[in-house]
């Protein structure tokens, strides 16, 4: 009895650890990835129109697009191009400032 009650618990434990895992990968890891990958979408938009940028700004931008406990909604997108998902984005031909 005393074996199954320690492999239950080394199993219910392992289980527990996998969920807190995930749930942290979700809730949080995951979308600082989607917000790198739309801080760098930002960069490439600023280097093609000839934007001045900061690490200021870059960083401002990151806390805008990282939202914890996932994002509410499923692209983004400007005159200058749109971010459908992590690699997922494309820029438009021709900036209207040039």
């Amino acid at each position: 009895m005393t074996t199954y009650l320690i492999f239950s618990g080394a199993i219910a434990n392992i289980i527990l650890a996998a969920i807190a895992i995930l749930l942290v990968w979700v809730w949080f890891i995951w979308p600082a990835v989607e917000a790198i990958s739309m801080t760098r979408f930002s960069m490439a938009v600023s280097k093609k129109c000839r934007l001045k940028t900061s690490a200021k700004t870059l960083l401002h931008a990151f806390l805008c697009y990282y939202e914890p406990f996932g994002r509410s909604f499923d692209s983004l997108g400007n005159r200058y191009g749109k971010w459908e998902g992590v690699g997922r984005w494309k820029l438009f031909d021709e900036c209207e400032d040039e």
